[in-house]
């Protein structure tokens, strides 16, 4: 007999919705359409003091950074890759299906990639824009329904 699914699975199967994500249509996750929504269904259900949901959301960032790595799999493939602040996990999966050798940790040397729509806290001095696309963006989230994100390299010592 098969195993009940642990209460979060049930949630996030009943919360979101699994079909591609926009600008990495060969992922599929679990996604919010109701971002407010999910916000307070999240608190009422699993109770007070849970971290937002950001697990339920693509970024565009994200979006950004995983299409950038599957567009270029020489980047981290055979490499181990550390995906911060991992919210839906997408830069995770894109990472493993270019031939990441494991989504683990960076080492000294490593290259450091980011996704992000250029927020005032990116310390723009340390880093160079690789690559630069439009995003369709939750328009309850941001302040327009889209985003130019950028894919970002950090720069060396």
């Amino acid at each position: 007999m098969p195993a009940e699914p642990a209460p979060q699975e049930s949630f996030v199967r009943s919360a979101c919705r699994l079909g591609p994500v926009p600008e990495v249509t060969e992922i599929r996750l679990h996604l919010a359409e109701d971002v407010m929504g999910l916000w307070q269904r999240t608190e009422d259900e699993l109770g007070t003091g849970q971290p937002p949901p950001f697990w339920a959301f693509a970024w565009p960032g994200g979006q950004a950074l995983a299409r950038y790595v599957l567009d270029h799999p020489g980047l981290v493939a055979g490499r181990r890759v550390l995906d911060l602040g991992s919210g839906s996990g997408l830069v995770a999966i894109a990472a493993a299906m270019a031939g990441a050798a494991a989504v683990v940790a960076r080492a000294r040397g490593a290259s450091v990639l980011t996704g992000d729509v250029g927020r005032a806290f990116l310390p723009r001095d340390r880093f160079r824009v690789l690559d630069t696309r439009d995003i369709a963006v939750l328009a309850d989230l941001e302040d327009a329904s889209v985003k130019p994100a950028m894919v970002w390299a950090m720069l060396g010592p």
